[in-house]
């Protein structure tokens, strides 16, 4: 069964990434507690929790995977079940075009299928959505699945603050994994995005750390997502002179930069 741990200094925190690594959403994915650990006087709380789809939950439950039955089987019992010609079926399959699952050539990751299916998921969104753009060939390692897109609507498709392609993404995600037996993190990027914004994040965490070791003063950051606000966590890890926490709910969730014990 395949789930997707991740840690957080609050459950909400640990949970929100996840989610977000995992490709689901709340109504979609089981999260539990793993572990909680507290420091000295409540200082250095950690959290890690598990997310794991609900449907794979249920299938191991029940003791049970969900296996397609042969064509040659599925058309037989469509036939008895509902007096339609096997021809229909048949259609039906040819129809599905790229919701097909692939068998991994010999060599090649697990993942390879889920990329396929990734890539042409993209494809097919782009196109309803009647953006000109580029769909590379995914990156496919052991733990995840890297889509890139090029052209000239690409900013489009990024969206303010990556809102857009981050849907784009999670819709992948959650679309690709039900195709395929062996799923897979997958990452969605549009001409090095992900690479840009992160970067911008750390000289951002770095000038308000400035501020806050000069005024002696916190700093807020507002309207950062899960990940983004893990960006700034780690970028002053190591700064013994301030320290940052999150707070607040939902998409008024902050982080916080105070000055340093």
């Amino acid at each position: 069964m395949r789930y997707v741990e991740a840690t957080g200094r609050s459950f909400e925190e640990a949970k929100e990434q996840a989610l977000f690594e995992l490709g689901a959403t709340e109504e979609t994915a089981v999260v539990e507690l793993v572990e909680e650990t507290r420091g000295f006087l409540g200082l250095g709380h950690h959290v890690k929790v598990r997310a794991t789809l609900r449907e794979e939950v249920a299938q191991e439950s029940a003791g049970t995977t969900t296996e397609a039955p042969p064509a040659e089987e599925r058309s037989a019992s469509a036939d008895e079940g509902s007096g339609a010609p096997a021809t229909e079926a048949v259609s039906e399959a040819e129809a599905a075009g790229p919701w097909v699952e692939e068998v991994p050539e010999e060599g090649q990751p697990e993942l390879a299928p889920l990329g396929r299916v990734a890539r042409e998921t993209v494809l097919r969104m782009v196109e309803l959505m009647g953006m000109e753009c580029t769909v590379k060939a995914p990156e496919v390692s052991e733990e995840e699945v890297r889509i890139e897109l090029e052209g000239k609507d690409v900013g489009l498709l990024i969206g303010r603050h990556g809102d857009t392609l981050d849907a784009l993404q999670l819709l992948t995600a959650v679309i690709a994994n039900r195709r395929v037996e062996h799923g897979g993190r997958v990452l969605l990027d549009a001409e090095n995005y992900r690479a840009r914004r992160m970067a911008m994040l750390e000289r951002l965490a770095i000038q308000e750390a400035q501020k806050v070791k000069e005024t002696k003063q916190e700093v807020v950051i507002p309207d950062l997502k899960p990940y983004e606000r893990r960006v700034v966590h780690l970028a002053l890890r190591d700064d013994p002179q301030v320290d940052t926490y999150s707070e607040g709910e939902g998409r008024n969730r902050r982080i916080v930069i105070t000055p340093g014990d």
